[in-house]
């Protein structure tokens, strides 16, 4: 044999690309059979009672049309890119051997009745981008292994009963850009490092028992979008940094122990379009609206400790849809601005102490359809044709004046 290739030195180079091509073949079949064993060990460990599953069998080679599952089918290899088993009544632990699948990038177990931990083994999927668990009964900690996957972009474990500390390792997934862990167990406090998550858009750690000042650290993020906060046991004041930001459309901080005076840049953001910061202990008075096209939608500022009268520049909100100033200890008079709200649907202002004639314009707002002002002191004449302008049925009687309540009671006062 050493004779042999003595005799034709060339075919050495060219027996070396073949063995290696032989060899290639067997590689890239062990990691298709290793997908193909890791979907059937899934299915093996969880139940399976409506049979969604039916169609990932040994009997079947191509796991590419499973129920479920998604492939780069090419012509070098077969990889599970993609595995989809949402809403199928599944239920049972998440079996360890999902860690298996080693070029997924999107995995959903959402809305099934997935129960025990949430397996470290997920740490492995190191090319993973979605990762979707919510809406199952999930409990124990969130591993520290998922800070593995560095190229997490959207991690959703809402609706579980989750437990423990967020893991402040979460934040070294640079390119995270949801973090929803709402309705949870999860206690201690927010990892100040998400805020230096320059693509997260999404953070919502609602409904939680978190705790600890709101961290500073979140106004470092260019991208915030939607942030809610609200249903935790958060304490300390509304930070300066939520009311500047450049991008910030949705926030929501009700339901804390939050302290302190509201902002007075919040209702003027370019940006925002709904505020929630009611259910908290705020105190001081409403800050005025100066920005001209401010795009607010939903601003609730009920169940707090606030202040002084009713701005009149609120009027300036054109885009308010719903008002919410509730059980608070606002006092003087309803203002007239406030029928300038051509779009506002919804105007709340019960348990305060308000007083005198409620604006008659109030009544002609066409687009205003649930008003409650009781438990005040507020006096007024309805107008004649009330009940056409909520829309009410043909009336029987109707009062000269009443206590506020609803436009609905009001309605029904009438019928």
């Amino acid at each position: 044999m050493i004779r042999l290739f003595a005799s034709f030195p060339k075919l050495i180079p060219l027996l070396a690309v073949f063995i290696f091509s032989c060899s290639l073949p067997i590689a890239i079949s062990d990691d298709t059979d290793t997908d193909r064993g890791a979907l059937l060990c899934f299915k093996s460990q969880i139940s399976d009672p409506n049979g969604a599953l039916r169609s990932w069998s040994n009997t079947s080679l191509d796991f590419c049309n499973w129920q479920g599952v998604s492939c780069n089918n090419t012509q070098t290899q077969i990889r599970v890119m993609g595995l989809n088993i949402s809403s199928k009544g599944l239920s049972g632990s998440i079996p360890p051997c999902i860690g298996n699948l080693s070029s997924i990038a999107s995995l959903d177990l959402s809305n099934n009745a997935f129960l025990g931990k949430i397996p470290a083994e997920l740490g492995h999927l190191g090319q993973i981008s979605y990762l979707n668990l919510s809406i199952n009964s999930l409990e124990g900690h969130i591993p520290d292994e998922l800070s593995l996957c560095s190229k997490l972009k959207v991690l959703s474990l809402c609706n579980n009963s989750l437990q423990g500390e967020i893991p402040p390792s979460l934040t070294q997934c640079t390119h995270l850009q949801q973090v929803v862990l709402c309705n949870n167990k999860l206690q201690g406090r927010i990892p100040t490092k998400f805020g230096m998550l320059h693509e997260l858009k999404t953070l919502d750690l609602s409904n939680n028992a978190l705790t600890g000042d709101i961290p500073p650290l979140l106004g470092s993020s260019p991208s915030f979008v939607y942030v809610d906060l609200g249903g935790n046991q958060l304490t300390g004041g509304i930070p300066e940094f939520l009311a500047n930001s450049s991008s910030l459309q949705v926030l929501s901080l009700k339901q804390n122990n939050l302290t302190g005076g509201i902002p007075l840049a919040l209702f003027n953001s370019s940006t925002l379009t709904t505020i929630y910061l009611n259910r908290n202990n705020l105190v001081g008075s409403i800050p005025p609206v100066t920005a001209i096209a401010a795009p607010l939608q939903f601003l609730s500022l009920a169940l707090n400790k606030l202040r002084g009268g009713i701005p009149a520049s609120l009027g300036n909100l054109s885009s308010l849809v719903r008002l919410s100033l509730a059980v608070n200890n606002l006092v003087g008079s309803i203002p007239g601005s406030l029928s300038e709200l051509r779009k506002l649907e919804r105007l709340i202002l019960t348990y305060n102490n308000l007083s005198g004639p409620v604006p008659q314009s109030i009544f002609n707002m066409s687009s205003l359809q649930y008003l409650e002002m009781a438990n005040n002191s507020l006096i007024s004449q309805l107008p004649p044709d009330i009940e056409h302008s909520f829309r009410c049925g043909a009336r029987s009687s109707r009062p000269t004046s009443l206590e506020f309540t609803s436009i609905r009671q009001v309605c029904a006062y009438l019928q």
